[in-house]
């Protein structure tokens, strides 16, 4: 990746506003730690918060963590800019290995989260919202690959959100427990539905309309 141009990002590049159509900002995982474009991402997403859907997923790459506390110190200024912020629990307890991931769950949320979508693997996802936990079960396949799964899951945490008109800057404020358990449930069964069959293939409309 040196000097190749998914990397070279600068804000330079970046317009000096957004237009409105674009609803969310989605970031996360290595494209945090890889100069200099981490630092252009970052800046721009301390720019738009609160003007548009942040949407957050470490997807931590540990091994390519220096400064362990550095990196968990940024991390909680992320969740806490983000209306949603979606994490794995492995990666909650990489971070924060004495204590329970649904207790550092609800932590970021403390710091200003909108919601925080905790994935659980095959024991399905959580929703933690200012007044609900919600939480949808797995959705049973015979798992051929997981390749993709947790983008899959992300991607359709955030399509859900927009077919019910709930991707917003007010996520968090506006996402009632009922509509949070319909988005959980949903991108639940896409990840599933992904790990059914080999490589990154996320499922279609139709297929999800077709699942039972």
């Amino acid at each position: 990746t040196e000097n190749t141009a998914d990397r070279n990002l600068t804000m330079v590049d970046i317009p000096e506003s957004l237009p409105e159509s674009v609803e969310c900002l989605e970031f996360g995982s290595i494209s945090l730690l890889l100069e200099p474009q981490a630092g252009t991402i970052k800046n721009l997403i301390r720019r738009e918060s609160g003007k548009r859907a942040i949407s957050f997923d470490p997807n931590i790459r540990s091994l390519m963590v220096g400064d362990k506390e550095a990196y968990t110190s940024e991390m909680e200024e992320f969740a806490g800019l983000s209306t949603i912020t979606k994490v794995s629990s492995a990666d909650l307890e990489w971070l924060y290995p004495e204590r329970p991931s649904e207790e550092s769950a609800l932590a970021w949320l403390s710091l200003g989260a909108g919601i925080v979508v905790l994935t659980r693997g095959k024991d399905g996802a959580v929703v933690f919202g200012s007044s609900y936990r919600v939480e949808a079960p797995e959705y049973w396949v015979e798992v051929k690959d997981t390749i993709g799964a947790g983008d899959t899951f992300h991607a359709a945490l955030l399509v859900r959100l927009h077919q019910l008109g709930r991707l917003s800057a007010r996520t968090g404020s506006e996402l009632t427990r009922e509509e949070a358990q319909d988005v959980v449930r949903f991108a639940v069964k896409a990840s599933s539905l992904n790990c059914a069959r080999q490589g990154a293939d996320p499922p279609t409309a139709a297929e999800m309309s077709e699942a039972k």
